[in-house]
C-alpha cells in the first residue's frame, strides 16, 4: 500500500504565523496524504520557559489558548484529510512543564500528568519528546541535534526532524537523508525572540515523502 506523509513541526500555538497555517490546511486539502504527522513544539508552553517572561503573556493565552487551537487543528485535518492517520510527536517546548515540575515540584508527578494536554480525539501521541516513529523505513522525529544529517546518521535511516526551524534537505548517501521541514511559527512574537530569527535562516514550510523516499519540501 503506497503512502504519503505529510510532516509540519515548531507551530507554537498560539504564536504561530496565521498566513503560513492557512497555507498548510490548504496543502494537506490537495496533497491528500495517508499520514499526517506533527513533529513536535505544537505548543509553545512560554510561561514555563527558563527565558525572561513578559507578564503580559498568562497561562491563559499561552497554554489555554495553544491547546484550544492544537485541538482545533487535528479537528481540522479531519475534515480535510479524513482518510488520514494522525500523529502527534513531542518537542522540547511539549515537554517544559514536565520538566519545571522534574525539578521544583518533583512530587506533583505522582498526581499531574502534562501530557494530558496532548490527549487529542484520534490522534496518536507519542510520550516523550525524544520518542519517534517509523513509517515505511523513514524515522520521524522532533530532533535534537546541531546537523541536520546527523539524525539519519543516528537511526542509520532517512529521517525527518523539525527543531532548528531551517528547512533543508540533506544526503549523505542515495539512501541515507535528513529532511528538515523548517517552522510554522510568528518569529516575530514575544515568545520566539529569545534569537535572531533572521540571522538564523528559519524558513516556513511543511514536508512530503512518499513511499519512503521522494523527499520535498513545500515552503509555507
Amino acid at each position: 500500500m503506497s503512502s504519503k506523509v505529510l510532516i509540519v513541526s515548531d507551530v507554537h500555538f498560539p504564536f504561530h504565523c496565521k498566513k503560513a497555517y492557512k497555507k498548510l490546511l490548504k496543502v494537506i486539502k490537495e496533497e491528500r496524504p495517508t499520514h499526517v504527522v506533527q513533529i513536535g513544539d505544537v505548543i509553545d508552553q512560554y510561561v514555563y520557559s527558563k527565558y525572561s517572561k513578559s507578564p503580559e503573556i498568562t497561562p491563559s493565552n499561552d497554554i489555554v489558548r495553544g491547546i484550544e487551537m492544537a485541538e482545533e487543528f487535528w479537528a481540522v485535518v479531519k475534515k480535510l484529510a479524513p482518510k488520514a492517520e494522525r500523529i502527534q510527536v513531542l518537542g522540547n517546548h511539549d515537554v517544559r512543564l514536565s520538566k519545571r515540575i522534574s525539578e521544583l515540584i518533583p512530587e506533583l508527578r505522582a498526581v499531574f500528568d502534562p501530557l494530558s494536554f496532548y490527549k487529542f480525539k484520534g490522534v496518536k501521541t507519542l510520550k516523550s519528546d525524544r520518542d519517534y516513529i517509523e513509517i515505511d523505513g523513514v524515522v520521524y522525529c522532533h530532533g535534537w541535534l546541531s546537523h541536520s544529517i546527523d539524525h539519519a546518521k543516528y537511526f542509520n535511516k532517512p529521517t525527518v526532524h523539525g527543531h532548528r526551524h531551517r528547512a533543508a534537505i540533506t544526503f549523505d548517501s542515495q539512501t541515507l537523508w535528513a529532511m528538515d521541514v523548517g517552522h510554522m511559527a510568528d518569529e516575530k512574537s514575544v515568545p520566539l525572540s529569545y534569537t535572531m530569527s533572521k540571522l538564523s535562516k528559519w524558513t516556513k514550510a511543511c514536508g512530503i515523502v512518499e513511499n519512503g523516499s521522494n523527499p520535498r519540501l513545500i515552503l509555507l
